[in-house]
Protein backbone atom coordinates (compact mmCIF):
# COMPACT_ATOMS: atom_id res chain seq x y z
CA UNK A 1 0.00 0.00 0.00
CA UNK A 2 1.24 3.35 -1.16
CA UNK A 3 1.50 5.89 2.06
CA UNK A 4 -0.93 8.65 1.45
CA UNK A 5 -1.33 11.93 3.70
CA UNK A 6 -5.19 11.96 5.20
CA UNK A 7 -5.53 15.45 4.10
CA UNK A 8 -4.83 14.14 0.24
CA UNK A 9 -7.87 13.13 -1.70
CA UNK A 10 -6.82 9.96 -3.63
CA UNK A 11 -8.18 8.88 -7.24
CA UNK A 12 -7.53 4.79 -7.88
CA UNK A 13 -7.79 3.91 -12.11
CA UNK A 14 -8.00 0.73 -13.06
CA UNK A 15 -6.48 0.86 -16.89
CA UNK A 16 -6.31 -2.27 -18.64
CA UNK A 17 -8.08 -3.93 -21.57
CA UNK A 18 -12.13 -4.15 -22.64
CA UNK A 19 -13.08 -7.11 -20.99
CA UNK A 20 -10.33 -7.53 -18.70
CA UNK A 21 -12.68 -6.90 -15.40
CA UNK A 22 -12.11 -3.69 -14.69
CA UNK A 23 -15.68 -2.86 -13.63
CA UNK A 24 -15.89 -6.26 -11.63
CA UNK A 25 -13.02 -5.31 -9.94
CA UNK A 26 -14.02 -1.05 -9.25
CA UNK A 27 -17.51 -2.74 -7.89
CA UNK A 28 -15.77 -5.28 -5.52
CA UNK A 29 -13.48 -2.17 -4.31
CA UNK A 30 -16.51 -0.19 -3.65
CA UNK A 31 -18.38 -3.35 -1.96
CA UNK A 32 -14.82 -3.78 0.09
CA UNK A 33 -13.76 -0.73 0.62
CA UNK A 34 -16.52 1.95 0.37
CA UNK A 35 -14.61 3.81 -2.57
CA UNK A 36 -17.25 5.13 -4.72
CA UNK A 37 -16.84 3.77 -8.46
CA UNK A 38 -17.77 5.66 -11.38
CA UNK A 39 -17.88 3.81 -14.98
CA UNK A 40 -16.35 6.59 -17.28
CA UNK A 41 -17.21 4.55 -20.19
CA UNK A 42 -21.20 5.33 -19.51
CA UNK A 43 -20.27 8.90 -19.66
CA UNK A 44 -18.18 8.22 -22.67
CA UNK A 45 -20.97 6.57 -24.71
CA UNK A 46 -23.58 8.99 -24.12
CA UNK A 47 -22.01 11.02 -26.27
CA UNK A 48 -20.49 8.44 -28.85
CA UNK A 49 -23.19 9.46 -31.56
CA UNK A 50 -22.28 6.15 -34.08
CA UNK A 51 -18.62 7.26 -34.09
CA UNK A 52 -15.65 5.09 -33.90
CA UNK A 53 -14.06 4.81 -30.49
CA UNK A 54 -10.83 6.03 -31.79
CA UNK A 55 -12.05 9.49 -33.13
CA UNK A 56 -10.14 11.88 -32.17
CA UNK A 57 -13.53 14.47 -32.00
CA UNK A 58 -14.76 11.78 -29.86
CA UNK A 59 -11.99 10.86 -27.31
CA UNK A 60 -11.07 15.12 -26.90
CA UNK A 61 -14.86 15.54 -26.12
CA UNK A 62 -14.87 12.10 -23.72
CA UNK A 63 -11.55 13.38 -21.71
CA UNK A 64 -13.37 16.46 -20.94
CA UNK A 65 -16.16 15.00 -19.76
CA UNK A 66 -14.59 12.66 -17.50
CA UNK A 67 -12.04 15.39 -15.97
CA UNK A 68 -15.20 17.32 -15.24
CA UNK A 69 -16.94 14.31 -13.96
CA UNK A 70 -14.16 13.34 -11.71
CA UNK A 71 -13.43 16.87 -10.53
CA UNK A 72 -17.23 16.84 -9.34
CA UNK A 73 -17.10 14.04 -7.58
CA UNK A 74 -14.01 14.79 -6.02
CA UNK A 75 -16.01 17.57 -4.23
CA UNK A 76 -18.30 15.21 -2.02
CA UNK A 77 -15.42 12.24 -1.87
CA UNK A 78 -11.74 12.35 -0.17
CA UNK A 79 -11.18 9.04 -2.59
CA UNK A 80 -13.09 7.73 -5.90
CA UNK A 81 -12.15 4.95 -8.40
CA UNK A 82 -12.68 4.78 -12.34
CA UNK A 83 -11.77 2.65 -14.92
CA UNK A 84 -10.44 3.35 -18.34
CA UNK A 85 -8.41 1.47 -21.49
CA UNK A 86 -6.04 4.59 -20.87
CA UNK A 87 -5.26 4.42 -24.60
CA UNK A 88 -5.36 7.63 -25.91
CA UNK A 89 -3.07 10.36 -25.56
CA UNK A 90 -6.07 12.35 -23.71
CA UNK A 91 -5.55 9.22 -20.84
CA UNK A 92 -2.18 10.73 -20.55
CA UNK A 93 -2.67 14.23 -20.23
CA UNK A 94 -5.83 13.52 -18.20
CA UNK A 95 -3.42 11.55 -16.02
CA UNK A 96 -0.68 14.12 -15.75
CA UNK A 97 -3.51 16.84 -14.48
CA UNK A 98 -5.09 14.82 -11.92
CA UNK A 99 -1.67 14.12 -10.26
CA UNK A 100 -1.53 18.08 -9.42
CA UNK A 101 -4.29 17.90 -7.63
CA UNK A 102 -4.79 14.58 -6.11
CA UNK A 103 -2.93 11.54 -5.17
CA UNK A 104 -3.21 8.88 -8.05
CA UNK A 105 -2.68 5.41 -7.95
CA UNK A 106 -2.87 3.39 -11.31
CA UNK A 107 -3.84 -0.45 -11.08
CA UNK A 108 -3.27 -2.55 -14.06
CA UNK A 109 -6.21 -5.08 -14.88
CA UNK A 110 -4.66 -7.74 -17.49
CA UNK A 111 -6.16 -10.33 -18.68
CA UNK A 112 -5.24 -12.68 -22.29
CA UNK A 113 -7.00 -10.78 -25.43
CA UNK A 114 -9.37 -14.17 -25.81
CA UNK A 115 -10.56 -14.30 -22.40
CA UNK A 116 -11.53 -10.02 -23.31
CA UNK A 117 -13.15 -11.06 -26.18
CA UNK A 118 -15.31 -13.52 -24.85
CA UNK A 119 -16.34 -11.73 -21.29
CA UNK A 120 -17.25 -9.00 -23.80
CA UNK A 121 -19.62 -11.29 -25.46
CA UNK A 122 -20.94 -13.08 -22.18
CA UNK A 123 -21.45 -9.69 -21.09
CA UNK A 124 -23.17 -8.24 -24.11
CA UNK A 125 -25.61 -11.18 -24.95
CA UNK A 126 -28.79 -9.81 -26.16
CA UNK A 127 -27.80 -6.75 -26.23
CA UNK A 128 -26.13 -4.05 -29.19
CA UNK A 129 -22.42 -4.06 -29.33
CA UNK A 130 -21.09 -0.70 -29.15
CA UNK A 131 -18.31 -0.92 -30.83
CA UNK A 132 -17.82 -4.14 -33.32
CA UNK A 133 -16.12 -7.03 -32.98
CA UNK A 134 -12.99 -5.23 -34.91
CA UNK A 135 -12.31 -2.73 -32.70
CA UNK A 136 -12.48 -4.46 -29.80
CA UNK A 137 -9.68 -6.36 -31.09
CA UNK A 138 -7.91 -3.24 -32.32
CA UNK A 139 -8.30 -1.70 -29.26
CA UNK A 140 -7.14 -4.34 -26.76
CA UNK A 141 -4.09 -5.39 -28.80
CA UNK A 142 -3.42 -1.47 -28.86
CA UNK A 143 -3.83 -1.52 -24.96
CA UNK A 144 -1.75 -4.43 -24.57
CA UNK A 145 0.97 -2.82 -26.39
CA UNK A 146 0.65 0.46 -24.47
CA UNK A 147 3.60 0.71 -21.58
CA UNK A 148 1.45 1.63 -18.53
CA UNK A 149 3.37 2.88 -15.76
CA UNK A 150 1.33 1.33 -12.61
CA UNK A 151 1.61 1.25 -9.16
CA UNK A 152 0.24 -2.37 -9.01
CA UNK A 153 -1.37 -5.15 -11.19
CA UNK A 154 -3.43 -7.58 -11.06
CA UNK A 155 -3.52 -10.81 -13.62
CA UNK A 156 -7.33 -11.09 -14.14
CA UNK A 157 -7.87 -14.48 -15.78
CA UNK A 158 -9.17 -17.65 -13.96
CA UNK A 159 -9.65 -15.85 -10.48
CA UNK A 160 -12.67 -16.58 -8.61
CA UNK A 161 -14.24 -13.64 -6.24
CA UNK A 162 -12.31 -14.70 -3.08
CA UNK A 163 -8.74 -14.34 -4.78
CA UNK A 164 -9.57 -11.49 -6.55
CA UNK A 165 -10.72 -10.18 -2.73
CA UNK A 166 -6.83 -11.27 -1.28
CA UNK A 167 -5.30 -9.55 -4.06
CA UNK A 168 -6.89 -6.36 -3.44
CA UNK A 169 -6.38 -6.17 0.29
CA UNK A 170 -2.68 -6.32 -0.48
CA UNK A 171 -2.97 -3.24 -2.29
CA UNK A 172 -5.93 -1.60 -0.25
CA UNK A 173 -4.93 -2.45 3.18
CA UNK A 174 -2.33 -1.92 5.54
Amino acid sequence: MKYIPADIKTVYILVGPKGAGKSYIGSLIEQQYNIPFIRLEDWALRIKNNRALDNETYLREASYIVEKGIIQAMKTHNELIHETTGLSHYYDLLLGRLKTKYAVTVIGIKAGTEICSRRILEREFGKPLTFSPGELDRINVAVAAKDYKVDFEILNENKNEQQLKEELREIFEI
